[in-house]
């Protein structure tokens, strides 16, 4: 294929995937890529749509061909919490166009729409997405729950949206809201065939750095066979330092296009700054930008307003409000689609809520066109830095206060970002005088600070002049000088090396607690001395989950994990302060019903737990509140929770880095998805998901005692939506099977309750949660039962095709197709079978519809490993193999559900010498530490990955079945 037939081939695909031609950077773009020829970094101006980059990728992986290097994967990595995921809507965009349900099909040309059908076709084709498939996605981040679709098959394209934490505590083998038996499975593939997009990579050092790190780990092993690569690509508009390697940046020729001339103010000048100093009075901030920016009310349709405090950001809007209802003449209740908030510090829920306001939606697009109310009004977002980076938001003026220029440049590019304002936007900068002076006697950390804003300002002020003030559109801002660049941006912070003694500590992730395992965060952000963060959820069950040992709260709460739109994360110093004043606004709200004649809630329970662990529950009463904390082992302190002061730091060091989880009925949440001392309790503070994300839903059922009659009672604490219909059978003692089997609900966890009168003859309620379980190959449990033979033939015939579909070499392939087809022979065992309550006609099965008592701590995979050690009939299925790939073998059959790295459960029904199970454990130990050096820890992670896959896809395609069957037989019914 010649070059012209490429770019023509690039156009017109890319054509149909964005719904415009793309601009002479993303051809040379593309070009490099289907070379395999990346860049170190791709420096470029903001609003030229960096995000394409996705596009760009899933063309070049297509038209690249089996023998690209080019990964399977691309993570996109933002490191800002925001509302809106803009990189996760430009993912789902380029699948509803390899769907051809592409929301710009209407502005396509006439031969483009024709042919579209057919070129989306090819390129799925090409891509291997099979008819009935499509591109895989998944976020990790925001109000989305992560949908692991992607980890179901090793082979097909897949694009990940996530924040720098969720990113590399994966890569790092410490996948933040994962459990331990699934981290080793997401290192390897987020390690392994994956291209990771860091956009905005001046923002995240110390991530970038990590994967630098670990990319020089994977170079020092001299894998068997060649492992995909990982790469990695950092994306920016602010950092223009002459670094190692190749930076792709705009050339003279990409300026030809008339819309990146147009963004970037070479064709006439996109925003005109100027600068207001403050007076030196009290709260002089606050007033300067709410007066500035409500001089724009009329004049400009959409005016973003920066404070670096949450504080102040708050209070501006107020302020803000105020004057805009006195010179409008109405009321500020009547201004709430006008002023918005985006901070940080608010539940997920709430905040992304926000993206299907009126007020935000103004300064966004809607079919390439602006998304702007009909009303005419002015809208306003006032933002701290969660508003900075990652939203794709567009404004006709700004006022903001003076940052450190790295960040005055990603607010100036939230102003007039696509060029189409009649002229240069107007944006204001209010500075305090007094802040750029350095005293003798100040600190160095401040006297740092005033010389870096001091800097800044003076950067800005090199500018072309325009008018009044200065031209900082992004050709200009692109020309800085170097060295007042780093004068005036924020240093990096202190960041350690990540050494492969690091990286085998965390990749024992079959042991709970390991000394030699340091904690991934500095490695990730740096080593900041940054404030203690504490994150607060509100859940239906804590009550009921207080009255259980710590043991059974974890397995809760590792079964039913919190939701990141449940989450709400403030700096711990604010969240104590908060609890303290919503204790006393409680008691004042008690002792007003009780006087009305009104019910009071009773007392209240809370609970706090840190990395999975309990680590303090909490009573709150009318006399008292006291949070019993224990800090390490049986040593246990009690706290007052309503203490007298400004600040209580025993408190404040109980409540770091740890998870709250309150009662619904305790309050403490405004409308916004902020804390608030004053806000009363409700009974939808307990996050339900929408109907799309029923597989996130969770069903919480208090089943009480027997009564007289013989009759219990099912109370249910939450229901998701798309459960509402079916409220009628959730009450029910017993959930029918074809109920279960019709909603896709298994009993994750249950628990029996301690009586709440301590009497030990009375019977106990039972607490229960029911979800859709995600069948993934974890579990014996189906929606039908399936044979044993059956299960490792699927297995087997399905590794065949991945390994064919990977271009895995002969001898490796041979040996992950030979060893899954033995992989579940363990289960044959009785201990299991009983455990799962599988059928006793045609035993062996390897799943069960039955509901059984547990294995009593076998693992089956320990079997299964015996079985290829010792039986001659399953041990002849490796055969023939070399020393090393039937170690390989032996190890992917004990770890294919996390144990064995490196330890596993010694137990097995069919030896009586306990000293023979542990010598196999051991050996299975020793097994995986040679492993690990001969492929390294994200090579064999990988090929763990693929192996569970596998497991996990023949497990899903039984469940689907299922599901179809009772689907056919009830249309049969009806």
């Amino acid at each position: 294929m010649s070059s012209e037939m490429i770019s023509l081939s690039f156009d017109t695909t890319f054509k149909v995937l964005t719904g415009h031609a793309p601009m002479c950077w993303q051809r040379r773009l593309f070009e490099r890529m289907l070379a395999g020829d990346l860049p170190d970094a791709v420096d470029l101006p903001t609003g030229i749509g960096k995000t394409s980059v996705m596009a760009i990728w899933l063309i070049a992986r297509a038209l690249a061909g089996a023998e690209t290097a080019l990964p399977r994967r691309l993570v996109y990595v933002v490191d800002r919490r925001v509302v809106v995921d803009q990189a996760t809507a430009e993912a789902e965009r380029l699948r509803a166009a390899l769907e051809g349900n592409a929301e710009h099909s209407g502005a396509l040309d006439a031969e483009t729409t024709v042919n579209a059908p057919q070129i989306a076709a090819e390129l799925k084709k090409r891509l291997g997405i099979e008819d009935d498939g499509s591109l895989l996605i998944s976020t990790l981040r925001g109000g989305k729950a992560d949908d692991r679709a992607w980890t179901y098959d090793a082979a097909a394209p897949a694009i990940i949206v996530c924040t720098v934490d969720m990113a590399g505590s994966r890569l790092l083998f410490s996948g933040y809201r994962m459990s331990r038996w699934s981290r080793s499975a997401q290192a390897g593939l987020i390690g392994v065939d994956s291209l990771i997009v860091l956009d905005e990579a001046h923002i995240a050092p110390a991530f970038h750095k990590a994967v630098q790190n670990v990319l020089e780990l994977q170079k020092q092993t001299s894998t068997p066979v060649q492992i995909p690569a990982l790469k990695l690509l950092p994306l920016s508009a602010t950092s223009h330092e002459d670094g190692p390697g190749t930076v792709f940046r705009l050339e003279v020729d990409d300026y030809d296009d008339s819309l990146v001339a147009c963004r970037t103010g070479r064709t006439r000048p996109t925003k005109r700054i100027a600068f207001e100093a403050l007076p030196g009075v009290k709260d002089a901030l606050r007033d300067a930008l709410a007066e500035r920016a409500a001089a724009f009310d009329g004049t400009s349709r959409t005016v973003l307003i920066f404070c670096n405090s949450r504080a102040v950001a708050s209070d501006t809007a107020d302020t803000l409000r105020k004057k805009l209802a006195k010179s409008r003449g109405v009321k500020e209740a009547d201004l709430t689609e006008d002023v918005a908030l985006i901070t940080g510090a608010r539940r997920g829920k709430e905040r992304d809520a926000l993206v299907e306001k009126e007020t935000y939606r103004a300064f966004t697009y809607k079919d390439g066109e602006r998304d702007l109310p009909t009303d005419g009004r002015t809208r306003y977002l006032v933002c701290t830095a969660a508003g900075e980076v990652g939203a794709d938001l567009d404004a006709d003026a700004a006022v903001m206060d003076l940052v450190p220029l790295e960040r005055m440049i990603q607010r100036l590019g939230r102003v007039n970002r696509r060029g189409e304002c009649a002229g240069a936007a107007p944006v204001v900068i209010r500075y305090d005088p007094a802040v750029l002076q350095v005293s003798a006697s100040d600190r160095e950390e401040k006297k740092a600070e005033a010389m870096r804003l001091a800097a800044t300002k003076a950067a800005l002020e090199a500018l072309p002049r325009l008018d009044d003030g200065f031209d900082a559109s992004p050709v200009h801002l692109s020309a800085l000088d170097p060295n007042a660049r780093r004068a005036a941006s924020t240093p990096p912070p202190e960041i350690p090396t990540i050494e492969r003694e690091h990286v085998e500590a965390w990749a024992l992730t079959s042991l709970k607690d390991h000394p030699g395992r340091s904690d991934v965060e500095p490695f990730l952000r740096g080593i900041v001395d940054d404030e203690p963060q504490t994150m607060v959820a509100w859940r239906a069950d804590v009550a009921y989950l207080a009255r259980l040992p710590a043991r059974k709260v974890e397995a809760a709460l590792a079964a039913a994990r919190l939701m990141p739109a449940e989450i709400l994360e403030a700096p711990t110093r604010e969240v104590a302060q908060f609890l303290r004043d919503r204790i006393k606004a409680f008691r004042r709200e008690r002792e007003e019903a009780q006087e009305s004649g009104e019910e009071s809630s009773p007392s209240l329970r809370l609970l706090a737990l840190k990395r999975g662990r309990l680590i303090g529950r909490g009573t709150i009463a009318d006399a008292s509140a006291i949070l019993e904390f224990s800090a390490a082992g049986d040593q246990r302190t009690e706290l007052a929770l309503d203490w007298d002061g400004k600040r209580n730091e025993e408190i404040e060091n109980a409540l770091a880095q740890a998870t709250l989880l309150l009662e619904p009925t305790f309050g403490g949440l405004d409308q916004d998805g902020a804390l608030d001392a004053k806000a009363a309790g409700r009974d939808d503070l307990h996050v339900q998901p929408k109907d799309v994300d029923v597989q996130q839903g969770l069903v919480i059922r208090l089943v009480t005692p027997a009564s007289e009659n013989g009759e219990a009672e099912v109370r249910l604490l939450t229901v998701p939506p798309a459960f509402d219909s079916a409220k009628a059978a959730l009450r029910q003692y017993e959930i029918a099977p074809a109920v279960r089997r019709r909603l896709g609900l298994r009993r994750a966890w249950f628990a029996e309750l301690p009586p709440e009168d301590e009497d030990p003859d009375d019977s106990s309620s039972v607490l229960e949660y029911w979800r859709h379980w995600d069948i993934d190959g974890e579990t014996g449990a189906a929606s039908q039962s399936q044979g044993l033979g059956e299960h490792q033939a699927e297995a087997k015939a399905e590794m065949g095709r991945l390994t064919l579909r990977l271009g895995l070499p002969p001898e490796l392939a041979d040996t992950l197709i030979r060893s899954i087809a033995i992989h579940d022979s363990g289960k044959a065992r009785v201990i299991w079978q009983d455990g799962v309550g599988a059928p006793r006609d045609g035993r062996p099965y390897a799943k069960s519809a039955g509901r059984g008592p547990g294995a009593g701590g076998y693992r089956h995979e320990f079997g299964s490993l015996r079985d290829a050690l010792y039986k001659e009939e399953i041990a002849t299925a490796l055969a023939g193999l070399s020393d090393e790939y039937r170690d390989l073998a032996l190890h992917l059959i004990a770890s294919h559900h996390g144990r064995a790295r490196p330890s596993i459960p010694a137990q097995d029904e069919e030896e009586i010498f306990p000293s023979v199970l542990d010598e196999d454990a051991l050996q299975a130990a020793i097994r995986y530490v040679c492993l690990q050096r001969r492929w390294g820890p994200w090579g064999l992670a990988w090929l763990e990955a693929l192996f569970r896959s596998v497991d996990a896809t023949v497990s899903r395609r039984l469940e689907k079945d299922g599901e179809a069957d009772t689907s056919a037989t009830r249309e049969a019914a009806q």
